[in-house]
């Protein structure tokens, strides 16, 4: 599966990893790939499996949700309205994004619009 890697408060997460430039997308979801995936992207109606680590915003909440360390990903039907927008995009890609590929590991920063309602 795919890797989405949010984990660290949002000073720590706006900062470029070393070697990682994020872009900004007309969204505001900012995006960086760490690797670059190989095979077919997934389209809607395919179950996503990815590894996920969700955090807020200036820390209010450290940590919101992981599968790091656990043997279940995160999973869901694609299109089928079950997670955020953001992790949907992450996933499928965008104007300005391409899709993950199996194996692709990208560092996203969701913004607020694109989150939990």
């Amino acid at each position: 599966g795919a890797s989405l890697a949010l984990a660290l408060p949002f000073p720590v997460l706006a900062a470029s990893p070393p070697g990682l430039t994020l872009t900004t997308l007309p969204s505001g979801l900012r995006y960086a790939d760490a690797k670059v995936g190989t095979g077919l992207p997934l389209s809607p109606g395919a179950v996503a499996s990815i590894d996920v680590s969700l955090a807020s915003t200036a820390g209010r909440f450290p940590q919101i949700y992981t599968t790091q360390g656990t043997a279940a990903p995160y999973r869901w039907v694609l299109g089928d309205g079950t997670t955020i927008a953001g992790i949907e995009r992450a996933v499928l890609g965008e104007a300005g994004m391409a899709p993950m590929l199996p194996g692709g590991i990208r560092r996203v920063i969701v913004p607020a619009e694109l989150g939990y309602a």
